[in-house]
């Protein structure tokens, strides 16, 4: 299939839902696979294509978001008409940009039902454990630049009735807790976006009460991943150079859990409470890691590959990384440098470490190698 991607297991774990193109050229569509045996079923026929999509809690129907059709064309002398109203947007869009809204339509097909609409655009959509209540990321227009304006709003699938988080924007959708009585996101500590670091907080689906449950991490947070028992979380953040994980217990003191040397790249935790870790360790390809998800503390566990593809194994050759430090301006500074043998480049030639933001003084280094080296800035210890 063309295009295959967002994978999501249904609630009872017998369907496969994911995104592909009927047909070369053609739009994403909802597609669902029997884990029984079968031919993958389209579930969606929208004219514009899926963007993402979302299992109900019962798994008897699919949300999905889709962009609003363009207008038909005007005709007679106005069909040369190309103009459109600039927002705050890429200088290179070249059309009015159309907004995002939710659909949702049963699992056995049927008419797809609209459930949002207007000039507001859909980030992202959460659905609750008992299945009443969506949270929804909106933006107040369909205008990339609106992203810094993102609110959070419950809609009720029973009475169609909505209400606002309550927190002042930007924020990021994260996840209910297991039991609904939590959301999470994430919002800046500061007044500035992208100034300050982002914290994980908690508001309660009921209303009222907002929790900053990870004060105590003086780090730029993202990802979210509940416990089964809903009374606490993993969070994953920037330590230096290192994605590092905590444990978040809803009363109490955040803990670091120990990973070794393994940079977490994705998480799960399983019903009987261990944690699947996609992670990589320096000279090595992603791998998959099994753990225990609490106590904090506990080791990165077992490796559980017991192979990488040919592929990526042909990655774990020798590296080598280079340190520069200088003074800047407050405090020093330093490139760690990585040239890895695994991605040969056709021809080889010089790459170029280049400072941001530029200041007097900084000049461009070049380095050679049989592979462009990747640079990270992280501050010297």
């Amino acid at each position: 299939r063309e295009g295959v991607g967002q994978p999501r297991w249904s609630p009872d774990g017998t369907l496969l839902g994911f995104l592909s193109r009927p047909e070369d050229g053609e739009e994403l569509q909802v597609f669902v696979l029997p884990m029984a045996g079968g031919e993958a079923r389209q579930v969606t026929r929208g004219e514009e294509g899926v963007v993402a999509f979302q299992w109900s809690a019962d798994g008897d129907a699919l949300f999905y978001r889709m962009r609003d059709a363009a207008e038909k064309p005007p005709e007679g002398e106005e069909r040369h008409n190309r103009s459109f109203e600039v927002g705050d947007n890429s200088y290179l869009t070249r059309a009015a940009p159309r907004p995002i809204h939710l659909w949702r339509v049963a699992l056995e097909g049927g008419e797809p039902e609209r459930l949002t609409d207007g000039a507001e655009s859909l980030e992202g959509i959460r659905v609750s454990p008992d299945g009443r209540t969506l949270a929804l990321a909106v933006n107040p227009s369909a205008h990339t630049g609106a992203g810094i304006l993102t609110r959070i709003r419950f809609l009720d699938l029973q009475t169609g009735a909505t209400r606002a988080l309550g927190v002042e924007p930007p924020v990021d959708l994260r996840e209910f807790s297991p039991d609904g009585r939590w959301l999470a996101f994430g919002r800046p500590r500061g007044p500035e976006p992208g100034f300050h670091p982002d914290g994980i907080f908690l508001a309660a689906t009921e209303g009222g009460e907002i929790r900053d449950v990870t004060a105590g991490i003086d780090r730029d947070l993202g990802g979210v991943e509940w416990l089964p028992d809903g009374r606490s979380m993993l969070v994953t953040g920037t330590d230096r150079t290192h994605n590092v994980m905590w444990h978040v217990p809803l009363d109490g003191a955040p803990e670091r859990v120990t990973l070794g040397d393994v940079h977490v790249r994705l998480k799960e935790a399983t019903a009987d409470g261990r944690l699947v870790i996609v992670g990589a360790e320096p000279h090595r390809p992603p791998e998959l890691y099994l753990t225990q998800a609490w106590p904090a503390g506990r080791s990165a566990g077992s490796r559980r590959s017991a192979g990488t593809a040919p592929t990526a194994s042909a990655r774990t050759g020798s590296s080598s990384i280079r340190r520069i430090t200088w003074r800047g301006a407050d405090t020093p500074l330093s490139w760690t440098s990585t040239a890895a043998p695994w991605a040969p480049p056709p021809r080889r030639g010089a790459s170029y470490i280049r400072p941001w933001p530029p200041r007097d003084g900084w000049s461009s280094a070049p380095t050679t190698g049989a592979a462009t080296p990747k640079a990270r800035l992280s501050r010297a210890p």
